[in-house]
C-alpha cells in the first residue's frame, strides 16, 4: 500500500502537500501526546465516576442496580450483559473510545442522558466540561496548531521548490549559452547532417511539444492566426452571413443593446421558477402539466433564438478581430448551447414523439436531466453570482491538489479496511431489518425442497427450500453435509426465470445446483466456464475447505451462475435456512469503491460510531457478528482515521479556501473579494462612517424651546440610557420565569403580566419623550427606528390578545407568540453600550454584501439540486425502515428544499443517500415491497391518486445509483466549499473588527465635544478649542492613538512615521480636525436652514471615510 506514495514523484504540488503533511504530523508530537493525555485523564475520571453504573433494563429502560444485574441482565451474544449500552465506561478501552466519541460530537448527548439516569443530574457538569474544554478548546486548539504548522511547512517547501526551479532555469540558460558560443564540444555519434545539438532540443521539450501539439492546431481558430481563421471560416459567420449583410448587422445591433441580455435573464428566471412546479408524480393529462409543457416550449424557442442571434453576430468558432470572442469560445456560452440543444430535443420528444419507446427515447429521457441545469445560466448574467463563482474557480487548483492528497489517505485506510473487514458487515435480519435469532446447533439445517410449478404451460418448476419441521410431505428433504457447503441466495434482478416475474419476489434460498439450472441453463453447458469454476472452487478461500464432491458440486454451480445465485456458508447459511435474511450494512468495505464512499461518509462525523461498532463486532465473512469480538483493532482503526482522515485532511479544505480567499484579497486592486464594484463602494462608505447616519442627532439645541431643550437633556443623559437598559435586562429576567403549562389564574402569572404592562408603559414613555424632543430627527438613527418597531409591535400584540379574549373562535395564538419575540429583541440594544459587541456588529454589517453574494450562490445550488432531486427521486418508494419517508423526501419541491437544508447541516444525509440507492432486489427480496418502473402515460392515474390531490399517492420505483453522485457532489459543493466561504468571510470580518480603534477615537471626540458644546451649535471658541484638543489627546488610549496615527493624513499629505514621540501630536491633530469639522458643520447647518445646498467639508469624519 505504501507504493501509493510514489505517485508524489510525478506531481510536484502533491509532493509538497504530502511532505508538508508528514512533517506537520511529526512536528506535532508534543501536542498529540498532550491530547492523548487529556483523553486518558477524562477516560480515567469517567471510569471512576460511571464504571459499572451504565446498566439499563432493555424492556423499560429503567436503571438496574449492580447487585441485580445477574438476574435482570443475562449475557447476550458476547462478553457483556445485554443491559449495558454500547457507549460505557466499564473498561479503560471503552472509556477512552466513549470520551473520543464525545469529543467528535457524535451522539454525545445520548451518553450524557445515560450518565444522568445512572448517577443523577450532577453528571451533567462532567459531560459539559468534556465538551467545552475537550471539544471546544483542546480539540480546536489542536486543529488550529495543526493547520498553522501545515501552512508553515507548506510555505517552506514551496519556497524550496521555487528556488530549485530558479536554479534549474539558470543552469539551462548557462547550457544554452555554452551551446551557442561553441564552448562545449559535440560528442561524436550518428547525428544527422546539418543538425546541431541545440537545434535537436531536449527530450523533455520534444515530449512536451508532441503532447501539447493540439494547442497550436487549436490556435489556428483563435486570435493568434487571423489569416488561418479567415482561410478556414472566411469572413462569413457560420459560413453564410457576411459582415455587411443586413441580417448580421441587425444581430450585432441587437446583441449590443444591454436590454437584450436583461430580457434573456428575466426569461431564464421565469423558466427556472416554472421548473419548480414540474413534478413526475403529476397527472400527465392534467391542465397544469400541459401548461408547463407549453411554457417550457416557449422558453426553449426564445433561448434558441438567442443562440441563433449570437452565433450569427459573433460567429460560431472564429474570432473576427473586432474585440469580441466567437460564441462557442466562451465556456458560459458552451453551457448555454448544450442546455438549449437538450431543451430542443426534449421539446421534440414532448410534442412529436408522444407514446414512442425504444433505446433512443430512453437516452433522451436521461439527457432531459441536463435541462434542469438551466438556472446555471444566471451565473454569467449576474455580477453577484459571478464574483463568487470566480473566487471558487480560482481556488480549484489548490482544491484539486487537496483532493489528490486526501484521496491518498482515503485510499490507504480503504485498503486497510477492505483487507480486514471485507464481507464482515453482514448480519441476520428480518423483513423489518431487526435482529433475527437463529440456532447454531446443529451446524446445518434439514431443509425441504418444494418443486413448485410456476408456469403450467411449460411445466417450469422452482425448487424453493424451507426449513423442514420433521417431515417433508410436499417435497424432498436435503441437508448440507458440512457447514462450508454453500447454499444459494436467489437474486431475481439478473434472472429471467418465470418465478422472478412476480412481485414482490420474496427472499428465497435454493440448492446451488437447482438455482444454477433454473436461472442460468445456458451457462451450465459452457464447459470452459465450468472448468474455470472448478479450479476456483478447489482453491476457494472459504468454500469447501474440507473437500467433498457434493460441496464442490454446489460451489461450481454457484460460480457458474454467480449473478443470480450467491453462495452462503457458516452462520449466513444457518440464518437463511431458518427463515432469516443475510443483509449487508449500508456502509461496508466489500470493495475499495464502496469502502472509500463509507470513509467519506464517516469523515463528515455522520454515523461513524455505527460503522466502528460494526467493525468491533465483526468476526469475518459469513459469520454472525458478536459484541466486542474485534474491539481493539476495529476501534483503533476508526479512531486513527477520524484523527487523520477527518480532523486533519478535511479541515485542510477550510484552510485552503481561507488561504486562497486571503490571497485573492491581497492581489485585488480594491482589496475586496466576493463583492461587486457597487457593493465595494458601499462597504467603503459604511466603513468610513462606522454605520452612522449622522454624528449628531440634533444640532443647534440652543434654538429650541426651553421644554424641548429639557427633554433633549434627559434623553441624552447617561442615567436615562442606563435606566432603559436596566428595564430591558429586568424584563428579560422576568421572561425567564415563565414555564409551561401556565396557570392563567395563579399569583405568579398575574405578577408577570403586571410587570409586562409596566415595562410596556416605560418603553412607550421613552419613545414619546424622544419623539417630542427630536421630532423627525428621531428616525435618523437606526436604534431609534428599532425601538419604534418594538413599541409598535407590543401595541399590536395587546390588540390581538384583547381580540382573542373577546372572541374565543379567533385563533391568533401563533401570530401573537411570533410577535412577542420583539420583547426579547430589545436585548440587542446592549450592543449599543458594549464596545466589543459594537465592533462585532460593525464587522457583521460590513460582511453583509459578501454573505449576501455567497448566500445567492448557495440558494442557486439549493434550487438546482432540489429541481434535480424531484426529477430523479420523486418516484422512489419509501423503504419503511430508513430515514427517507414522509418527513424527508423529494415528492415535492418544497420538501426537497427542506431535505437539502437538513443534509447541508450533515444530519443523516448519508442514510437518505443509501435509502435512495436501493436496488430492486433489496426492495422485493429484503423488504418484501413491490418495486417497478412507473409509466404514468400508460396507467390509470385515478387508481394511483385516491386522495385526488393531483399526485401519485404511493410511488413504486426503485432507487438509483445516481444518489451517490448526487449527494456526494452536493456535500462537497455546499458543505465543504460554500459553507467554508461563509467561514472565510466571517473570519475576515472578525479580524477587521479587531482593528477598528479609529472608531474609539471618534467616540471619545464626540463625548468630549458634547461637554464643550452642550447645545450642539457646531462651534467652540478658540480658548476652549485648545483645551478640547489637549483633553482629547491626554484621554485617548495608546492603542487608539496609534491607530489614528497610522491612518490620519497631515496637512502636507504625508503619513506620519511610526515613532512613539508623534502619538500625542497626532491625537492633537485629530482633535484639531474635529474642531474644523464642527465649525464647518455650523456653516452647513446655517446653509440648510436657508434652503441652500450643504457643501461637503473635510474634517475628521471625511478623514475617516
Amino acid at each position: 500500500m505504501l507504493r501509493i506514495f510514489k505517485l508524489a514523484k510525478k506531481f510536484p504540488s502533491m509532493k509538497i502537500l504530502l511532505s508538508a503533511g508528514v512533517q506537520t504530523l511529526m512536528s506535532m508530537g508534543d501536542f498529540v501526546a498532550l491530547l492523548f493525555l487529556i483523553i486518558c485523564v477524562f477516560a480515567l475520571m469517567a471510569q471512576s465516576f460511571f464504571g459499572g453504573t451504565f446498566m439499563f433494563d432493555p424492556d423499560d429502560g429503567s436503571l438496574v442496580a449492580p447487585e441485580d444485574y445477574r438476574e435482570k441482565c443475562p449475557f447476550g451474544d458476547g462478553d457483556k450483559p445485554i443491559c449495558v449500552p454500547r457507549s460505557h465506561f466499564d473498561t479503560f478501552l471503552w472509556s477512552f473510545i466513549t470520551i473520543f466519541q464525545i469529543l467528535t460530537g457524535e451522539n454525545w448527548n445520548t451518553v450524557m442522558y445515560d450518565g444522568m439516569r445512572a448517577t443523577g443530574w450532577i453528571s451533567v457538569f462532567f459531560f459539559l466540561m468534556v465538551v467545552l474544554f475537550g471539544n471546544f478548546v483542546i480539540l480546536n486548539l489542536f486543529l488550529a496548531i495543526l493547520m498553522s504548522s501545515f501552512d508553515e511547512q507548506r510555505s517552506k517547501l514551496h519556497e524550496a521548490m521555487e528556488s530549485k526551479r530558479e536554479l534549474s532555469r539558470a543552469t539551462q540558460v548557462d547550457q544554452r549559452w555554452a551551446w551557442d558560443s561553441g564552448a562545449l564540444a559535440v560528442i561524436p555519434g550518428r547525428a544527422q547532417a546539418g543538425v546541431s545539438p541545440r537545434s535537436g532540443g531536449s527530450r523533455f521539450t520534444t515530449r512536451f511539444t508532441e503532447k501539447f501539439s493540439w494547442i497550436s492546431r487549436f490556435e489556428l481558430w483563435g486570435d493568434q492566426n487571423k489569416e488561418a481563421c479567415a482561410k478556414r471560416c472566411g469572413e462569413r459567420s457560420c459560413f453564410f452571413f457576411s459582415r455587411d449583410g443586413e441580417i448580421r448587422k441587425a444581430c450585432l445591433a441587437l446583441t449590443a443593446i444591454p436590454a437584450f441580455d436583461h430580457v434573456i435573464m428575466v426569461f431564464i428566471g421565469f423558466s427556472s421558477v416554472v421548473m419548480a412546479f414540474e413534478n413526475p408524480l403529476h397527472d400527465p393529462n392534467s391542465t397544469q402539466v400541459k401548461v408547463l409543457e407549453v411554457l417550457s416550449t416557449v422558453f426553449t424557442v426564445i433561448f434558441l433564438l438567442e443562440v441563433v442571434v449570437k452565433m450569427i453576430a459573433l460567429g460560431a468558432f472564429c474570432n473576427y478581430g473586432d474585440g469580441r470572442k466567437a460564441y462557442l469560445r466562451s465556456f458560459e456560452n458552451v453551457l448555454d448551447f448544450v442546455i438549449v440543444i437538450v431543451s430542443v430535443l426534449d421539446s421534440i420528444q414532448t410534442w412529436l414523439l408522444v407514446g414512442s419507446s425504444g433505446g433512443v427515447i430512453a437516452v433522451m429521457k436521461i439527457f432531459r436531466v441536463v435541462r434542469m441545469l438551466r438556472p446555471l445560466r444566471l451565473i454569467s448574467r449576474s455580477k453577484n453570482l459571478k464574483v463568487v463563482v470566480k473566487t471558487i474557480l480560482a481556488a480549484i487548483p489548490e482544491l484539486r491538489n487537496l483532493l489528490v492528497f486526501s484521496s491518498l489517505f482515503f485510499l490507504i485506510f480503504g485498503l486497510l479496511a477492505v483487507g480486514n473487514l471485507k464481507g464482515s458487515y453482514h448480519s441476520c435480519k428480518d423483513h423489518m431489518l431487526e435482529d433475527y435469532g437463529f440456532s447454531r446447533s446443529p451446524e446445518t439445517t434439514l431443509m425441504c425442497i418444494a418443486d413448485t410449478v410456476v408456469d403450467s404451460s411449460s411445466n417450469v418448476s422452482w425448487g424453493i427450500m424451507s426449513q423442514s419441521p420433521g417431515t417433508c410431505s410436499s417435497g424432498r428433504e436435503w441437508q448440507r453435509r458440512t457447514k462450508d457447503t454453500p447454499i444459494c441466495e436467489v437474486h431475481c434482478d439478473s434472472s429471467s426465470h418465470p418465478a422472478c416475474q412476480t412481485s414482490p419476489w420474496g427472499y428465497h434460498v435454493m440448492r446451488c445446483s437447482d438455482c444454477s439450472e433454473a436461472n442460468c441453463p445456458e451457462s451450465s453447458q459452457d464447459l470452459s466456464r465450468r472448468d474455470s469454476c472448478q479450479q476456483r472452487c478447489a482453491r476457494h478461500e472459504y468454500f469447501c475447505k474440507g473437500g467433498g464432491a457434493e460441496c464442490l458440486e454446489q460451489c461450481v454451480a454457484a460460480c457458474i451462475c454467480e449473478s443470480s445465485c450467491w453462495g452462503l456458508i457458516e452462520d449466513a447459511a444457518l440464518c437463511t435456512e431458518q427463515g432469516g435474511k443475510w443483509v449487508n450494512l449500508n456502509q461496508n468495505f466489500d470493495n475499495l469503491l464502496v469502502g472509500t464512499i463509507a470513509l467519506f461518509e464517516i469523515s463528515t462525523t455522520e454515523g461513524w460510531v455505527d460503522v466502528m461498532l460494526a467493525a468491533v463486532d465483526s468476526r469475518g465473512p459469513y459469520l454472525q457478528p458478536r459484541r466486542d469480538a474485534n474491539e481493539f483493532i476495529g476501534s483503533m482503526l476508526f479512531v486513527a482515521f477520524m484523527l487523520i482522515g477527518s480532523f486533519f485532511v478535511l479541515n485542510l479544505c477550510v484552510g485552503v479556501i481561507i488561504d486562497n480567499y486571503n490571497k485573492q484579497k491581497k492581489e485585488s486592486d480594491i482589496h475586496f473579494v466576493l463583492v461587486t464594484d457597487v457593493q465595494a463602494a458601499w462597504m467603503t462608505q459604511m466603513k468610513a462612517i462606522y454605520l452612522r447616519r449622522t454624528f449628531f442627532t440634533q444640532v443647534n439645541v440652543d434654538r429650541l424651546g426651553p421644554s424641548r431643550q429639557h427633554r433633549f437633556r434627559i434623553i441624552t443623559s447617561a442615567a436615562f440610557e442606563n435606566l432603559i437598559m436596566a428595564c430591558i435586562v429586568i424584563q428579560l429576567c422576568l421572561l425567564m420565569m415563565v414555564w409551561q403549562p401556565r396557570d392563567s389564574g395563579g399569583s405568579l402569572e398575574v405578577f408577570l403580566d403586571s410587570c409586562n404592562v409596566f415595562f410596556i408603559v416605560v418603553f412607550h414613555i421613552e419613545c414619546f419623550v424622544k419623539l417630542s424632543a427630536l421630532y423627525c430627527n428621531y428616525f435618523r438613527e437606526y436604534w431609534n427606528v428599532f425601538d419604534f418597531i418594538c413599541v409598535l409591535t407590543s401595541d399590536i400584540v395587546a390588540i390581538l390578545e384583547a381580540s382573542i379574549a373577546s372572541d374565543s373562535t379567533v385563533n391568533l395564538s401563533s401570530l401573537v407568540n411570533a410577535l412577542r419575540i420583539f420583547r426579547i429583541a430589545r436585548l440587542f440594544r446592549l450592543v449599543r453600550v458594549l464596545k466589543g459587541l459594537n465592533k462585532l456588529l460593525l464587522a457583521f454589517a460590513l460582511s453583509v454584501p459578501k454573505l449576501f453574494n455567497v448566500g445567492l450562490v448557495m440558494v442557486l445550488l439549493l434550487y438546482l439540486y432540489a429541481v434535480l432531486g424531484v426529477s430523479l427521486f420523486a418516484k422512489v418508494a419509501y423503504t419503511g425502515v430508513g430515514i427517507y419517508g414522509p418527513q424527508a423526501n423529494f415528492r415535492t419541491f418544497f420538501q426537497a428544499i427542506s431535505l437539502l437544508i437538513r443534509s447541508m447541516t450533515g444530519e443523516g444525509w448519508n442514510y437518505i443517500m443509501h435509502d435512495l440507492s436501493k436496488s430492486q432486489w433489496y426492495y422485493e427480496s429484503v423488504l418484501d415491497k413491490t418495486c417497478r418502473e412507473m409509466d404514468l402515460d400508460s396507467m390509470d392515474f385515478a387508481s394511483l391518486d385516491l386522495n385526488q390531490d393531483g399526485y401519485v399517492d404511493e410511488p413504486t420505483e426503485c432507487g438509483s445509483q445516481l444518489a451517490f453522485i448526487y449527494f456526494i457532489s452536493y456535500t462537497i459543493l455546499v458543505s465543504f466549499v460554500i459553507l467554508n466561504l461563509f467561514i472565510a468571510v466571517i473570519f475576515e470580518g472578525f479580524e477587521e473588527s479587531r482593528g477598528s480603534e479609529p472608531m474609539e477615537v471618534i467616540t471619545k471626540c464626540l463625548e468630549n465635544w458634547e461637554r464643550y458644546d452642550p447645545f450642539n451649535t457646531m462651534y467652540i471658541p478658540l480658548s476652549k478649542a485648545l483645551d478640547f484638543i489637549d483633553e482629547t489627546s491626554s484621554t485617548s488610549t495608546e492603542s487608539s492613538t496609534w491607530s489614528c496615527l497610522k491612518a490620519a493624513p497631515r496637512r502636507d499629505g504625508r503619513r506620519l512615521t511610526q515613532s512613539r514621540r508623534f502619538e500625542r501630536k497626532q491625537t492633537r491633530s485629530t482633535a484639531r480636525l474635529f474642531v474644523l469639522e464642527g465649525n464647518c458643520g455650523r456653516a452647513d447647518a446655517h446653509s440648510s436652514e436657508k434652503g441652500l445646498e450643504a457643501r461637503p467639508q473635510f474634517g475628521l469624519c471625511a478623514h475617516c471615510s
